[in-house]
């Protein structure tokens, strides 16, 4: 239906399927060494973008929020599963923060994979593996999201495995009143 560049680091999209609207987020955050005021500012920007696709859509937002969220969700347990990996950092705070107050599912932490299928960074010495990579889906429509993991033989050019999401909406029956 249509698409719109919101800043450089967030983009929007919205589609028209049979069942309701589907708009789609893509964010790239800033990272973890990058000055306080930017990262506030990224985050406000998303929230606003978030907060204005109307509640009825399917809200799926696709980021590189370079944010580690690990696998402690005590006291996130509506925005996250137990599935993440490493431990949160504070662009994990942010990132689940976010999440919380624009009712979003954090779609990679709920499926329980082995640590291959979820780790969506490595560095160069590879070594250090992260998953810093996230697809969230609306909170209203977490039962249509079927799995999250990466595609790791994907041959993308970049130290970053792509993140593969299924999801499946089902047309809603109403009952008919005599």
């Amino acid at each position: 239906m249509e698409w719109s560049p919101i800043s450089e680091r967030i983009i929007l999209a919205c589609s028209k399927t049979k069942i309701r609207n589907l708009t789609i987020i893509q964010c790239y955050a800033p990272t973890e060494m990058m000055d306080k005021d930017m990262k506030e500012k990224f985050y406000q920007q998303t929230h606003e973008t978030i907060t204005a696709v109307q509640k009825r859509d399917v809200i799926i937002v696709m980021w590189n929020m370079n944010a580690k969220i690990g696998s402690n969700n005590e006291g996130l347990e509506h925005v996250m599963g137990r599935h993440g990996i490493g431990n949160m950092n504070k662009n994990g705070e942010l990132f689940s923060e976010l999440c919380a107050s624009c009712d979003l599912i954090i779609g990679g932490t709920v499926f329980p994979h082995k640590t291959c299928h979820k780790v969506s960074w490595v560095s160069p010495d590879n070594i250090t593996e992260n998953q810093i990579e996230h697809i969230a889906i609306s909170e209203k429509f977490r039962r249509s999201l079927l799995d999250v993991r990466n595609k790791r033989g994907a041959d993308i050019g970049s130290d970053h495995h792509l993140i593969i999401a299924n999801f499946r909406l089902k047309n809603i029956s109403r009952k008919k009143e005599d």
